[in-house]
């Protein structure tokens, strides 16, 4: 059975509230004619940016996966021009809760203590999926940086677009630190290793992912439960 998607908007209602003593002193409300009933136009739900509208459709599909959405600024430009949406049979076997509101969009991802993979799957086949160079730990504002090492050419890129090898964005990379790999060493799947929680408590490893353009992309929260 498919699960509701939770879906949370701020709306707000004013109601007018009459009262009376004896129903025989109500005044006499005149009929509104049925042909001008016909004409009113009726209160319409806001309409969701198409991103939006996207990923709630994607997101009923799977049993392990919420979406809270907070956004109140509906337009694709003012919620940030095109989050990174990723194929969400990326999260197959963890639980996800995916989060938007007018500033932000990420994912929060669920792992066991002893570690997970993951297979982050998104855009078309020249798609560029990079990684944060930094990464947070229990939301610290201390930055744990990501060594980098790059893999060789991207030649699903399409060079059309600059001089071929002129950017970091035309490279496949690795990038890691004591928490985290990633590797991206094919069209439109980043691969992240999430290693083994040593530390005896729940942490959270917090990064970034983008195509490489600061409108397109989402934040990352790796919930890894305590050993």
């Amino acid at each position: 059975m498919k699960k509701l998607v939770k879906v949370l908007m701020m709306m707000a209602f004013v109601f007018g509230a009459a009262s009376c003593s004896d129903e025989k002193d109500m005044p006499v409300m005149p009929t509104t004619p049925e042909s001008e009933q016909e004409g009113m136009t009726k209160t319409e739900e806001p309409e969701y940016p198409r991103n939006v509208k996207i990923l709630l459709e994607e997101a009923s599909k799977y049993d392990n996966i919420t979406v809270i959405n907070n956004a109140t600024l509906l337009s694709d430009v003012k919620l940030g021009g095109a989050p990174m949406i990723f194929d969400l049979s990326s999260f197959e076997g963890f639980d996800v809760v995916i989060y938007i509101d007018d500033t932000n969009f990420y994912y929060d991802v669920y792992v066991p203590s002893e570690g997970a993979k993951l297979g982050l799957k998104y855009g078309k086949e020249d798609s560029y999926i990079g990684l944060s160079e930094v990464m947070y730990l229990n939301k610290d504002i201390t930055e744990l940086p990501f060594k980098k090492e790059l893999l060789g050419l991207r030649y699903d890129c399409d060079d059309k677009r600059h001089n071929h090898g002129d950017t970091e964005r035309d490279y496949y990379y690795k990038s890691f630190n004591d928490y985290i790999v990633g590797v991206f060493d094919s069209p439109q799947v980043l691969q992240l290793e999430i290693l083994p929680n040593q530390s005896g408590d729940e942490q959270i490893l917090s990064f970034g992912v983008s195509d490489g353009f600061p409108q397109s992309c989402a934040g990352m929260n790796i919930i890894q439960a305590a050993k």
